[in-house]
């Protein structure tokens, strides 16, 4: 009965692309990511199944118009299903997106530099590596240049674009590359431009992955504290910013910031 559902599902599915194909009309792709989601439920503990049908959803959102909603389930993709079969098409898709419809060349060209790192083995290493400019400077050095471009020396204000350019590029070497040593690193620089650009709650986001998915790395009290300080100071979110800097300072008791915790505990939500 469970393999008759499936492959009734899977057929849907199949149906529904080639409409798609056909007709790009959202009604259409919103059916065909319903399915997909009935499909994906019959086996929830299934990664490969998650990965395919995450990556169908996002082809049919990227075939309507659809380029941000298919960025967060590809990046979803690559975080929790990175080993399975799907994860470098879902990769390549993505840096597709960021090049011809989000208007971020630089990520797309991140995504082709980490590739072969990522995904070795896969056929599709000579394909990213044919989509960089002969030219382009090895991808430290670019995280590092970003980084000097985002404040305008002129105007002391954030360059918008590089910023977002320096976000995305730090969190996909973490999603691409989780065991390199840096992902800790690269999820906090994300946390710390992004709450320089005021997208707090995106701050939050990177620093929350960073001390939870590396909890043993030097990285992760710092991105502890940073989300407790953002939530009070940022957000005035106090209640929450109290549990988070009681929690700081019980797993990190002589921490360099654990003096700091204790002050902004104590006089939390007071006036300057």
């Amino acid at each position: 009965c469970g393999g008759a559902a499936t492959d009734q599902l899977l057929s849907q599915v199949e149906q529904l692309e080639k409409a798609i194909a056909q007709n790009p009309d959202p009604l259409l792709a919103d059916s065909l990511i319903a399915v997909c989601q009935e499909w994906m439920a019959l086996q929830p503990n299934d990664p490969a199944r998650q990965a395919d049908g995450s990556l169908r959803a996002a082809k049919a959102l990227v075939q309507t118009g659809r380029p941000a909603l298919a960025q967060d389930r590809l990046k979803k993709v690559l975080k929790q299903y990175r080993d399975t079969p799907k994860a470098p098409e879902a990769a390549m898709l993505l840096a597709s997106l960021y090049k011809k419809e989000l208007g971020s060349p630089a990520t797309a060209f991140a995504i082709y530099q980490l590739f072969p790192a990522a995904f070795p083995g896969s056929p599709q290493i000579a394909e990213a590596k044919s989509y960089l400019p002969g030219n382009v400077p090895p991808l430290e050095q670019r995280i590092d240049s970003m980084a000097q471009r985002i404040i305008n020396p002129q105007t002391g204000q954030l360059e918008a674009r590089i910023a977002n350019d320096y976000i995305q590029t730090c969190e996909l070497s973490a999603l691409l590359l989780p065991k390199s040593g840096n992902a800790a690193k690269m999820l906090y620089k994300a946390g710390e431009v992004s709450r320089a650009a005021g997208a707090h709650d995106k701050a939050l986001e990177y620093y929350e992955q960073a001390y939870t998915s590396f909890p043993n790395d030097d990285r992760a009290s710092e991105a502890l504290f940073m989300h407790a300080f953002t939530l009070d100071n940022d957000l005035k979110r106090y209640d929450e910013a109290k549990v988070l800097y009681e929690a700081f300072l019980k797993k990190y008791p002589k921490d360099d910031f654990a003096d700091d915790a204790k002050f902004l505990l104590k006089n939390l939500g007071k006036s300057e």
